[in-house]
């Protein structure tokens, strides 16, 4: 498989964490946000090396911003 399938496969996954978080707290809003960002953590930590982690927060970029 080349990465445009690779990554069309994981956002297929992705895509379907996101709507089934929405499903479970769509009467909990506050949960949506912490629910979104471990789906996005758990991406993160299969694909990125052992010597990153990902934490809570905001993103910021190289300059700073938000």
């Amino acid at each position: 498989m080349d990465i445009v399938g690779i990554f069309g496969e994981v956002s297929k996954t992705m895509r379907s964490d996101f709507k089934r978080v929405q499903k479970a707290i769509e009467k909990h809003p506050g949960l949506k946000g912490n629910s979104y960002e471990e789906i996005v953590r758990k991406f993160l930590r299969e694909y990125l090396p052992e010597s990153l982690d990902t934490a809570t927060g905001l993103p910021v970029n190289s300059n700073g911003n938000f």
